[in-house]
């Protein structure tokens, strides 16, 4: 079997063909990334850099190397690359590995979204409410950290369009990611959540394995109203009033998987193995698995690790 990775200069990237490397498999991994693939190229067979996802070539590129290289299935794993995909699936010339665009449009859209999980996500503020300060804002299409604020005053929030931005409650730590993977039916296989213990450059570099199961009931309910495929990766944060409250879905498997795979729940080798047999892995018990990890406290991968730090030195000399 041959798959392609894509993002393979980026966390995501990385962890998915690091895992892979930890098992003895028959897949051929290549790879691609908008740049160089630094981090990533050397976890990979063959390396190619391609167009950016806004590109008008980028399906077109995708599919000369599908076709070069007779890839069987692709797995994207860069936000600006999931709704592109996803929409012309029908167009790349493989199996693609992706969550349906009728998935992607909510889940990449963090003002749409509460027309579907309102309950589920941190209280949304309206500029026409009385407003009680701070408030937290964040790009209604974005990723990770960027352009993320918290607002002191009525004069500050007055720079961010409500169109572009969304401005919600203050959440309180601890944040909580869970791993999952789901099947090419929609179906939940694992959920694995983990505390971000420690951050560095917005991706956790080491983590402890938590079961809660408020979340996991949430995930739950969710996957019922959105279909799912392929590795995804929820973030939650602790609201003052209302337990535990949703803050991303990100359509693709984490930078911070590593954490998830060194506990023993290798999530790459298991879809692996549920496209190698082409049937969903339903006697797989990942509660079982969970209940043997409570409470373990475990790193990434050395190379995310390494990738974070220097990537941290480069903004410190900037600065």
């Amino acid at each position: 079997m041959k798959i392609l990775l894509t993002g393979m200069g980026g966390p995501a990237g990385i962890c998915f063909a690091k895992a892979l490397s930890l098992e003895k498999t028959n897949i051929d991994i290549i790879g691609v990334d908008g740049g160089e693939g630094k981090y990533g190229k050397e976890l990979v067979s063959t390396f190619y850099q391609i167009p950016m996802a806004n590109d008008p070539q980028f399906i077109d590129q995708l599919n000369k190397i599908i076709d070069k290289e007779k890839i069987d299935f692709i797995i994207p794993l860069v936000d600006e690359e999931l709704p592109i995909i996803s929409f012309n699936q029908k167009k790349i010339h493989c199996n693609v590995i992706v969550s349906p665009y009728k998935t992607i449009k909510y889940t990449t859209d963090k003002i749409k979204i509460y027309g579907k999980l309102e309950k589920y996500l941190p209280k949304r503020i309206l500029p026409t409410n009385q407003l009680e300060f701070p408030i937290f804002v964040k790009p209604r299409i974005g990723r990770g950290a960027k352009d993320v604020h918290l607002i002191e005053t009525k004069e500050d929030i007055s720079q961010y369009d409500s169109n572009k931005y969304i401005y919600q409650e203050i959440l309180s730590q601890p944040e909580i990611t869970v791993d999952t993977l789901f099947d090419l039916n929609g179906n939940l296989i694992i959920a694995i959540p983990r505390i971000r213990e420690v951050v560095e450059e917005a991706i956790c570099v080491k983590g402890r394995i938590i079961n809660n199961e408020e979340i996991l009931q949430d995930i739950n309910e969710i996957s019922n109203i959105f279909k799912f495929v392929g590795p995804i990766n929820f973030q939650f944060m602790k609201s003052k009033k209302e337990g535990y409250k949703l803050t991303e879905i990100n359509a693709r498997s984490s930078g911070g998987m590593g954490i998830t795979v060194n506990s023993g729940v290798n999530i790459p080798y298991i879809l692996i193995n549920m496209l190698q047999n082409n049937i969903p892995i339903q006697n797989y018990n990942y509660q079982k698995q969970l209940s043997n990890i409570i409470n373990g406290i475990f790193d990434n991968f050395p190379e995310i690790i390494h990738r974070q730090r220097e990537k941290r030195l480069i903004i410190n000399k900037k600065l």
